[in-house]
């Protein structure tokens, strides 16, 4: 099937699905209509991300892409916040900077490549600030029981 794609206030194509992923600007919040069916109907505009076929030809992006700095960032940061000093300069960033990318990723916004380096910087920051602050409020607990 071939689909009409509308970015920048400009209807482009029709594409087919496979050479969807190569339009510019084109990811899964783009709108796109299929084209007219033999009965003449015209669908409405809907988002990129409604059409699975076209979510596959998505994720199959071509195999160059590279993960955004900002996945990268996210893992650095994860990755620094266990080296003593710098639990907090790095820790709530890279959970904040992981959190942003994947939602980024999912909204087809940001390359799917960087989806694991953005899972695990943000996982690294959330357990580098919440074990020690749980660690800190056990060891509060039991100074004021004794």
């Amino acid at each position: 099937m071939r689909y009409w794609v509308y970015i920048n206030s400009e209807i482009l194509g029709p594409y087919e699905v496979e050479n969807l992923a190569g339009v510019a600007n084109f990811n899964a919040a783009s709108l796109i209509s299929p084209e007219v069916r033999p009965e003449g109907e015209a669908e409405a505009w809907k988002a990129a991300s409604v059409y699975p076929e076209v979510m596959a030809a998505l994720s199959a992006r071509t195999p160059g892409e590279k993960a955004s700095g900002r996945a990268i960032s996210a893992l650095i940061l994860g990755i620094a916040s266990y080296f003593p000093g710098f639990l907090l300069l790095t820790g709530v960033p890279a959970w904040i900077l992981g959190k942003k990318e994947l939602k980024a990723i999912e909204a087809g916004l940001a390359p799917a490549r960087g989806k694991r380096l953005a899972q695990v910087g943000m996982w690294l920051g959330i357990v580098s600030v919440v074990f020690p602050v749980l660690a800190v409020a056990v060891l509060v607990l039991i100074l004021y029981a004794a």
